[in-house]
């Protein structure tokens, strides 16, 4: 595939957003080739990577932004790293690594297997492969951060301490037992705001976050589940007409009517909530006992009971663990 096969709405973002030299991420290149005396050449093609990564972004209008955060983030851990003026060994090393370079390579050559983002070193041309997830995003933790110690161990003064690998690429993931990782600096690895272009659909970005939230609330007899994980609420709903009896005097009917209610956001369909109403008469009401929900919740999907925010109604619960 030749990048003029690409979809109309890539190569409209690709050439606003990173073609063009007076986008933030080209003039921020730039400046980072100016600070260390040679231009930053990244070298990937985006068929390429549309070949290897877009089975993982359904929602096509963020992977462009996506990847382009994701240089983003190495351009601002870099800086970073050479503008910490207690570090200087370190700054020193990386000049010294990259003295008689034309550039300064960054190539993402192929997906990572692991859930985060990485960086590897090829010390011949002391260039950097940036290895993208093959996983959806968002990407956590915080990539700037991830970088900012990867950079730390690849370009470490003590690089020769490092045991001879069987091929030419570092290996990020080894430390030198001499290494002294200085502490966390805030300002460095405070995790960035996302931008909005990076984010997708309300539809395909709920179901992927976790922790799930979960609350419920019981008034006058009635039910309302509110949750942020569509497929536990699909779950919920779908057992409980499963098993529900009828009522006789109604002509059979369900005895409750059990109904999830559509989200006013996103574009493709995503439910928010679950309502469980009486289906009878008043005077034929019968209340529907809530312990059996939070059972479900609790036992089946393996929320947990946590103490409520101040004001809040009902019963809070949240899962930590995404579902598989």
């Amino acid at each position: 595939m030749s990048q003029s096969q690409l979809p109309l709405q890539f190569r409209v973002a690709i050439r606003d957003s990173w073609e063009n030299a007076d986008s933030p991420i080209q003039k921020a290149l730039k400046e980072l080739g100016d600070e260390i005396g040679i231009p930053i050449s990244i070298q990937f093609q985006w068929p390429m990577l549309w070949d290897q990564l877009g089975k993982h972004f359904p929602d096509k209008s963020i992977f462009v932004p996506t990847i382009n955060s994701l240089i983003s983030a190495w351009q601002q851990a870099l800086k970073a790293k050479l503008d910490e003026e207690d570090d200087t060994d370190w700054s020193e090393e990386f000049l010294e690594a990259i003295k008689g370079q034309s550039s300064f390579v960054l190539s993402p050559p192929k997906p990572n297997t692991e859930p985060r983002p990485a960086l590897a070193r090829h010390k011949p041309t002391s260039s950097l492969i940036l290895k993208i997830p093959s996983s959806a995003p968002p990407y956590t933790p915080n990539p700037t951060a991830i970088f900012n110690t990867q950079l730390l161990t690849l370009f470490s003064p003590l690089s020769s301490d490092k045991p001879e690998l069987d091929d030419e690429w570092a290996d990020v993931t080894y430390t030198p037992s001499g290494l002294k990782i200085p502490p966390p600096n805030p300002a460095t690895n405070a995790s960035p705001l996302p931008t909005l272009a990076t984010l997708p659909r309300p539809e395909l970005l709920f179901p992927t976050i976790a922790p799930y939230h979960l609350i419920l609330r019981q008034t006058a007899g009635d039910i309302m589940i509110e949750g942020s994980h569509q497929p536990s609420l699909e779950l919920l709903c779908a057992y409980l007409k499963k098993w529900q009896k009828t009522a006789p005097q109604n002509s059979g009917q369900p005895k409750y009517q059990i109904t999830l209610r559509e989200s006013v956001y996103g574009l493709g369909v995503l439910y928010d909530a679950l309502f469980i109403d009486a289906s009878l008469t008043w005077q034929d009401r019968i209340p529907m006992n809530p312990v059996l929900i939070i059972a479900f919740v609790e036992h089946v999907l393996k929320y947990q009971m946590v103490t409520k925010p101040m004001g809040m109604d009902g019963m809070y619960f949240r899962r930590e663990e995404a579902f598989a």
